[in-house]
């Protein structure tokens, strides 16, 4: 037993091989774009990983983490069976969150799993209201925009977004949906850290433990352009987009890695090793 926590890509590639056959014969040129990325890639097959792995868990004595969480049936499959006894955590992303298959702006957000249906996403903010999704994460893909091109069946798939993380949950979440800031705290960072095992370091404001602080101004309104980006990737699927609550400064260990905005050269190599206990 290796005292770990499987993080198994929540998708039974063997299905989905077949059925991107079927519907590159369909649409050979892709010009359904985000919803012919979907289709192959139903819910079911990303609910047949989860209930398998999670499954499977108990057996080995593993603990499982469901890791980008992109649908209702996904989301159903996690809690069925944890219910049922599995050490399971679940996590979504603020793309499944936010956008769905009938985005406009096409290959820039070809993700796996694929974006899905305005229902699912409706689905994954109930799942975290009532504190059945544990974590928010990024899966930021620091990618240039040049690997987009082409159909959707050539794009790179995956895109950058964290720092895009905390003003959707800002935004969304918590301006619009009501959602408190205790709980986005959690979901942002205090239960992935547990998760991880990290929480004797991180993930809370304590004695004791690093102080790692984001302080944000809920009453920022503003408009994401490609000014306000700081990676260099270079753009975002939320570019355009205007949001309530924006992150003003970010401090690790008691430095500043951003100010006012403004990233800091002096953290440049400040980052350390953790090491785990789970």
């Amino acid at each position: 037993m290796a005292n770990g926590v499987v993080c198994p890509h929540p998708e039974t590639i063997e299905i989905a091989w077949v059925l991107r056959e079927r519907e590159k014969a369909r649409d050979p040129d892709g010009t359904g774009g985000l919803r012919t990325w979907n289709a192959p890639r139903p819910d079911f097959v990303e609910a047949d990983a989860v209930m398998r792995s999670a499954h499977l868990a108990p057996v080995t004595g593993s603990r499982i983490h469901i890791v980008h969480t992109s649908s209702a049936a996904a989301l159903e499959a996690g809690v069925t069976q944890r219910q049922a006894g599995a050490s399971i955590s679940i996590a979504t992303c603020p793309h499944y969150l936010r956008h769905d298959e009938d985005w406009g702006d096409g290959n820039i957000a070809k993700i796996n799993p694929p974006l899905r249906t305005r229902s699912d996403c409706d689905a994954l903010w109930r799942g975290i209201a009532d504190g059945h999704v544990d974590i928010i994460g990024t899966d930021h893909i620091h990618r240039d925009v040049a690997s987009k091109a082409g159909s959707v069946w050539t794009a790179s798939p995956g895109c950058p977004g964290l720092e895009t993380m905390l003003p959707v949950m800002l935004s969304e979440g918590h301006q619009k949906r009501g959602i408190g800031l205790t709980r986005i705290a959690a979901l942002t960072a205090g239960n992935a850290a547990r998760a991880m095992g990290l929480s004797h370091c991180k993930g809370a404001i304590s004695v004791g433990l690093d102080a790692d602080f984001a302080v944000v101004d809920l009453n920022a309104e503003w408009t994401l352009d490609a000014s306000c980006l700081r990676s260099s990737a270079g753009y975002s699927i939320y570019e355009g987009s205007r949001f309530r609550g924006r992150t003003a400064h970010t401090i690790l260990r008691g430095e500043f890695i951003m100010r006012d905005r403004e990233l800091d050269d002096a953290a440049v190599g400040k980052g350390r090793y953790l090491t785990r206990r789970i």
